[in-house]
């Protein structure tokens, strides 16, 4: 029978007093791109017309995989951009960028959802935009222009939050960021390892 390991977006070593996590930051779906083909339709047009094609039908397909294309590109580098994070605990205190906070002075510990509220989730409703329709609708320049742009809108932010939950302290009367851009069973697993950490769950 074969053990299946688990998977973890952090890692603890011991240094000295201290439990130090390594984490690393949730990566912004690919999904992103469809909504992203909205905005760029304009400039793949224009590649596309740089580079020529010998038909209208060719020209449309390259005009698609050039938007597809760029939508992916801009996720990839969003996804470059997102560094690992650390910080460590010790009986005395908590550290995060050189910053240290008592622990006797920390109120609480809890995670944030991507709009700031103390809740364990937060659900966005948005209409799912096939980039082929994306295409359709720009180049018809229709009446449906402005519903897609606020659905390519809705659809951006709703794939960045998926990634935007937080660990938080409470210190004193502040709330102090301790690891950030996780998805949200990212943040519970290692929230739920912090809270093992710091012995609050005996």
């Amino acid at each position: 029978m074969q053990e299946v390991t688990a998977i973890y977006n952090y890692t603890t070593q011991l240094d000295g007093n201290y439990t130090v996590f390594t984490y690393k930051k949730t990566p912004v779906s690919y999904k992103l791109a469809m909504p992203l083909c909205f905005y760029t339709a304009i400039p793949a047009a224009m590649l596309a017309f740089a580079i020529g094609a010998p038909g209208f039908v060719s020209g449309i397909i390259l005009w698609v995989i050039l938007m597809v294309g760029l939508g992916l590109g801009i996720t990839f580098i969003i996804n470059k951009f997102r560094k690992t994070g650390e910080f460590k605990i010790s009986d005395t205190d908590v550290v995060v960028k050189d910053k240290s906070y008592v622990r006797k002075d920390i109120v609480s510990y809890f995670v944030k959802d991507p709009s700031g509220n103390y809740v364990e989730t937060t659900t966005m409703y948005v209409t799912q935009v096939n980039p082929l329709s994306v295409a359709g609708n720009v180049a018809n320049l229709g009446t449906g222009l402005q519903q897609l742009g606020a659905e390519s809108r809705n659809m951006i932010r709703k794939h960045l939050q998926d990634a935007g939950y937080k660990i938080c302290i409470r210190y004193g009367t502040k709330d102090v960021v301790i690891a950030s851009g996780l998805g949200q069973r990212e943040a519970d697993g290692m929230f739920d390892k912090l809270i093992e950490v710091a012995g609050l769950n005996e």
